[in-house]
């Protein structure tokens, strides 16, 4: 098993900027100034105060050259950006050193709470025991995964161990006691309409740093610059006229200093899983995430046998940077199902179509809309009731659609390519 740092999953974001064959990051990051030195946070510039206002500008010097003035606020604008992000580094750094006692004390419990439970236990109370420890194993890996300082190594490695074999313990419990409850699904942040919560201004600000991002390839840096130039722009045209409006505070106040918060806020940072593929049987192996770090861990060889009595493919996976040959990604479920849900009309239209069926218990002869389907008719939920009526739950039905073809045409003989389209 080899690991592979942060490989295992993408944000929509970079996956389009490696559609579109961009340049990485530190290619143009190393292309910036330097950034100043500064011995003390202390003696650091305040980010707002590295962009004095108009009326500060003039006072200076009211014979300002407008060249000089450019280069000297595009250079404090990369300047600021840099020490955004060595602010954010020295506070990951300022974090916990070492583990808390807390994290070794809430295993120790866990585990204990597993060699507690028996096969005799009753379903209710083996589940509310699997669930806690699960949701105790959650937290600590959180907590964990933020100490990155090399003197808490020795702990870590004995965490790692006790988080390995509590995880073990639980999978074995949950192969005989799988959960059944319902999926919990996070999805207040999906709910977004940019255009509501932002001016026209911002928003260009917004799409001019995100285009650079995107199809130019800029760094984190060039882009946060890029923002931090814009709100300067705004702030410097506003003082030129008589009096700043309250509509012009807010358009310039929404720019925030790093491009980070612009993805957040538009939703660029869904996560997709990167599978490793088998480039010769084209078996899949997801990515093993280590329970202290974020790194991601895949098997160095195929081990798939097909048909099972044949001996292991033994492809290898991995190239020598230990990343896939071969690479498959994807959006998990349960978080495309979250974005999906909060798009306009969807779920007012899946309460229609459960009530479109059961205003027709019988299906119809002449199939003409997708809710004819007898299938809808028979098809019962966990609790025996036709799972059309769900009350006020949402219920929803998902299709899969499976169609190959010959895209470059059929003949009797020799070689033929076939294009398929999977579809849910």
């Amino acid at each position: 098993m080899k690991s592979t740092k942060g490989k295992g999953k993408r944000t929509h974001l970079e996956m389009l900027q490696e559609e579109y064959q961009l340049l990485p990051d530190e290619s143009i990051a190393s292309a910036s100034s330097e950034s100043p030195s500064f011995t003390s946070k202390k003696q650091r510039p305040d980010p707002l105060s590295v962009f004095p206002t108009p009326d500060a500008r003039h006072q200076q010097t009211t014979d300002l050259d407008l060249k000089h003035f450019t280069q000297m606020t595009v250079a404090d604008a990369i300047d600021n950006a840099l020490l955004t992000y060595e602010d954010q580094g020295e506070e990951l750094q300022n974090r916990v050193v070492l583990p808390r006692l807390m994290n070794q004390v809430d295993l120790q419990q866990c585990m204990q709470l597993l060699e507690g439970l028996s096969t005799s236990n009753p379903h209710a109370e083996i589940d509310s025991v699997l669930f806690e420890v699960e949701e105790k194993l959650s937290i600590n890996k959180k907590e964990v995964q933020q100490i990155s300082r090399p003197e808490a190594s020795d702990i870590l490695v004995r965490i790692e161990t006790q988080m390995r074999a509590l995880e073990q313990s639980l999978r074995e419990w949950r192969s005989r006691h799988p959960n059944i409850s319902p999926i919990k699904i996070q999805n207040d942040n999906a709910f977004l309409d940019p255009t509501s919560a932002h001016l026209v201004p911002t928003l260009i600000a917004y799409a001019l740093a995100l285009s650079q991002r995107l199809l130019s390839g800029a760094s984190k840096v060039a882009a946060s610059a890029t923002l931090q130039i814009m709100r300067l722009y705004g702030n410097t045209l506003a003082g030129l006229g008589v009096k700043t409006t309250m509509l012009q505070t807010r358009s310039l106040d929404d720019i925030p200093n790093k491009i980070e918060t612009v993805q957040n806020r538009l939703n660029f940072g869904i996560v997709t899983e990167v599978y490793a593929v088998c480039p010769r049987c084209n078996f899949p192996y997801a990515p093993q995430n280590s329970p202290i770090s974020n790194d991601v861990v895949y098997p160095e060889f195929c081990t798939n046998r097909s048909p099972l009595s044949s001996p292991p493919c033994d492809t290898p996976l991995l190239d020598s940077k230990g990343r896939p040959v071969k690479a498959y990604e994807y959006y998990p479920f349960p978080q495309w199902f979250a974005h999906f849900v909060a798009q306009p009309g969807v779920q007012q239209y899946a309460k229609e179509f459960c009530e479109a069926v059961r205003n027709e218990p019988a299906a119809p002869s002449d199939k003409v809309n997708t809710w004819d389907g007898d299938i809808y008719r028979l098809l019962r939920g966990p609790d025996g009731k036709l799972f059309v009526e769900g009350g006020d739950e949402g219920r929803f039905f998902f299709l899969l659609h499976v169609d190959f073809f010959s895209s470059e045409g059929s003949s009797g003989r020799g070689k033929h390519r076939s294009t398929g389209v999977i579809s849910a």
